[in-house]
């Protein structure tokens, strides 16, 4: 008799059958899914399902600002079909800040950060990769009874980005890398929405971000230029005269 078939019928004899059986299963699939999961992310795509790891609070980049509504980091950025946490109470003023790099070529849309549609479809806010246009983003916000003007912005494929979207009342200030890109009135303020903040994805899991997130921040009342701009430096993001400014703190 072969060693394998003697260990098999050992095995399967064993008082402890069953057991095996499971954690031979269990291996195998394991192992079946790492392998498509190597394959995938070699062919430039993100498994849908990798886990997901916050990070400490300690490492946490993202400084100074108002009182924290929501930090989180992800270990190795943000892999999966997105991330829920708990729904946020927003005023009036908030601001969101995000730290990721979106990949050569985004699923669309693709949802960054958001608590929209809302229990009544016209709620919340959304920053979102603007349908099939790679390298676009905008901002919008639903008033309880429409979707205000939308605010774009550009996000470079394959480069890294700090995020800063201000929102006070009405007006839209939108910052990448410290530097502001545009700034608009949307005339009407945001009606908040009462579900859960989804990073990386929406409500309904069709919209993945296919790239990394590394930090997500949301913070009561909006954030100042100079601590964008600090924030960004800290980073070493800062672009200045066409050159990254100097980190040294």
């Amino acid at each position: 008799m072969k060693t394998s078939d003697w260990l098999a019928r050992r095995i399967l004899l064993s008082r402890f059958a069953s057991v095996y059986v499971i954690a031979i299963v269990l291996a195998a699939t394991f192992a079946n899914e790492y392998l498509n999961d190597t394959l995938r992310l070699q062919d430039g795509e993100i498994p849908r399902y990798l886990s997901v790891r916050l990070k400490p609070s300690r490492e946490l980049l993202l400084r100074g600002g108002g009182r924290t509504l929501l930090h989180a980091g992800f270990e190795d950025g943000f892999f999966g079909s997105g991330m829920d946490f708990g729904p946020l109470v927003l005023g009036d003023a908030f601001t969101i800040e995000v730290r990721g790099t979106p990949r050569r070529r985004e699923t669309s849309p693709a949802d960054l950060v958001g608590n929209h549609p809302g229990r009544n479809h016209h709620e919340g806010f959304v920053v979102e990769q603007d349908a099939d246009m790679n390298g676009v983003y905008y901002f919008t916000c639903a008033n309880g009874q429409r979707w205000l003007p939308s605010v774009s912005f550009s996000l470079p494929p394959g480069c890294q980005f700090y995020l800063a979207v201000l929102v006070e009342r009405s007006r839209i200030s939108i910052f990448r890398n410290g530097v502001l890109l545009v700034a608009s009135d949307m005339g009407d303020v945001m009606k908040n929405s009462d579900l859960p903040l989804s990073v990386g994805n929406w409500v309904n899991r069709d919209h993945r971000f296919n790239g990394t997130i590394d930090e997500v921040r949301i913070t009561e009342g909006a954030l100042s230029p100079d601590l964008i701009r600090l924030n960004a430096q800290h980073l070493g993001l800062l672009i200045q005269d066409g050159k990254r400014v100097d980190t040294s703190m």
